[in-house]
This record gives C-alpha cells, structure tokens and sequence, in this order.
C-alpha cells in the first residue's frame, strides 16, 4: 500500500507544464506476489564467449528480438541476434569513442547520439549501419541553452535528449527540428520552494527541504527513458529519488534511501515496460530494483560477486516486454548481462 500527497504548483517553469500536479509517493515494500519475476539467462556473447564492455548503451529492436549496444570503449555498435549472439558490428568510421546513447527507431534505423558536437549532433544509420545523414540540433530556444545531450530516447516519430548536467530535456523531430522542453531543475526547485512556504512545517521538515533545495541546485540526471506510454522517466542520484511525468505534466517521485532490500543507494538507469513495471539500476548496491506502477516494490535482482548472475555497477538498462527480457549494462568490462522476465 502506498501513501500519497497531491498539490498543484503555484509557478509554471515552461510550457509542457500546463496543470501540473506533483505526487509524492513513500516507498513501501509490497507483502503480494510480485507481479514480474527475473531471472539471470546469459550475457551478450559472440563465438568466444562474452562480450567485454563498460557500461554499453543498450536499446531493442522488440520486433526481432534483437538488441544494440553501444561499446564506447571498442568504438563500435554491436548487434545480437534472440539468443543474445553477436551477428553484427559497425561504426570504426563513426568516432564512437565520443558517442554517448543510441535509439533504435522503426525499420532498424539507429540514432546515435554525440554531447559535444555543435553540428551532427546525431547520426542516422540504416540497419546495416550506413550513414543515411547525420541531424543537428536546431531552433532551440535560449533558456535551453548551451544543450549538451547525455540521454537519448526514441518515440513515435521523436527524439527525446535529455542534458545530464542541466537537468534539461527537450524534444526534436527526425530532422533535429526543437519541437519543445522543459528544465526540470526550474520545476523541481519551484515545486520544493512551494513547500518551503506552508506554515505548517516543523523545523525538522524546513530544514529537510532546504537541504534539499540546496542538493537540488547542484543535482545531476542518473537516468533517463521515455516508455511505451509516452511516460518519462528520470533518476536523481543526489536526492536519492526517481520520477515519472505523465502526458498530462503530472509529476510523480519515488524513492527512500538506505541499503536494504527496495531501497535507493546510487540510482542510475530507469525502464518501464508496457505492463507498467519500473526498473531501476543502482551503482552503489549493484542491484535493479523493480516496482510496479504505484511504485510498490516487487523484487530486485544482482547484487555484487563473481556468479553469473551477480552484477558490478549497473548503469543502462534496456527492457523488451515482448520478448520478456531485461538488458543491464555494468562496469568492471562485465558486459551487458540479460535478464528473462516472467509477468504474474
């Protein structure tokens, strides 16, 4: 069972933030069955075993069970088959040293994304990994600048980039055309500010919020998703906490820390597939965490060691609903290990 508490802001930061509500939801762990289940499967392989990599971006490619990861370290994009074997590999003419997130769009066209450029942010490459064109950025409005993307997801015909240090996210169309944003340090600020005003507070909880406001000006994104839903997602480590905006700008926030079971430490990747199900990859606990979508928590899965099941510093995740399989990239030269789902 959660708790919740619902207020309307008294600011409005830009304009995707018509008639937003924040909800602020306790983490409680759920007594029910969980409603997904994971289990270790494999790693992404090749014919000598598998594939070494430092926490790779990863996206699928759901209609053929296929999925993309990015090893920034080889420079390459790396694609394997349902059986989680590599069958392709490109980009040693790209400079994907410097790329930072890719997103697989219909038809298997890859979008790879790069933080610093000022022209050809993205590259658009067809299924075989051919240059189709590279994309950059435009009409971006001055209150979003200087934009230097570390976060990229795909959706219905949109691109979805999301500036780790600024805490800005804004959205462009398949030409790199700005189609709209939202700085969500402003909003948070504003919502946490809002807060600070009740007269209702005891000193303990002022001093929680200031403190708070305070982390907030120096925050940093962990991670960041757009799902099936047209629902975002977003980590911020500091603050110990995971977000969720809906199509209508309702906001809504989870997380407590600590180190037990269903709890945050170093939140980084966040997921949600279509049945709803949250995932969140943890770097200090080395586990992902799975809530439902009230935020209950269901199961977690991981936790550092040497067993093939275990993981070291998971950062990217990467969620195939349709094929029930869950993708975690890790450090350490560990790989990406998969995950099979199984939805109660």
């Amino acid at each position: 069972m959660n708790t919740q508490h619902r207020r309307k802001l008294a600011s409005n930061p830009g304009p995707m933030l018509s008639a937003l509500v924040l909800v602020l939801s306790s983490l409680l762990a759920s007594t029910a069955c969980a409603g997904v289940e994971a289990a270790f499967a494999y790693k992404l392989s090749d014919f000598s075993g598998p594939v070494p990599s430092l926490w790779a971006k990863v996206d699928v490619d759901s209609r053929f069970d296929e999925a993309y990861a990015l090893n920034i370290g080889d420079g390459l994009i790396q694609i394997y088959n349902e059986s989680a074997m590599q069958v392709h590999s490109y980009g040693e003419d790209y400079g994907l040293a410097s790329a930072v997130d890719l997103a697989v769009a219909e038809e298997g066209e890859v979008y790879v994304l790069f933080s610093r450029r000022t022209s050809g942010q993205l590259l658009r490459l067809d299924y075989r990994g051919e240059l189709i064109e590279p994309v950059t950025i435009t009409d971006v409005p001055e209150e979003y600048l200087p934009l230097h993307p570390t976060f990229m997801d795909y959706r219905d015909g949109e691109i979805y980039l999301a500036d780790s240090r600024s805490m800005t996210m804004v959205v462009v169309d398949l030409e790199g055309r700005f189609q709209r944003g939202l700085d969500l340090r402003s909003f948070l600020l504003s919502a946490s500010q809002e807060e600070l005003n009740r007269d209702d507070l005891r000193e303990s909880q002022r001093r929680m919020i200031e403190e708070e406001i305070e982390s907030l000006k120096q925050a940093a994104l962990g991670g960041f998703s757009v799902d099936a839903r047209d629902q975002i997602y977003f980590t911020v480590p500091t603050l110990f906490s995971a977000y969720r905006m809906q199509p209508d700008g309702q906001f809504e926030v989870f997380g407590t820390s600590g180190g037990a079971r269903g709890k945050f430490g170093v939140v980084a990747g966040i997921e949600a597939d279509e049945h709803g199900n949250i995932y969140v990859a943890d770097r200090l606990r080395s586990v992902v965490l799975i809530f439902d979508d009230e935020f209950n928590f269901q199961t977690e899965m991981g936790y550092r060691g040497g067993a093939p099941h275990n993981l070291v510093v998971p950062d990217d995740l990467a969620v195939d609903a349709r094929n029930n399989k869950l993708y975690v990239s890790q450090a350490a030269n560990l790989g990406v290990s998969v995950f099979k789902l199984r939805f109660n």
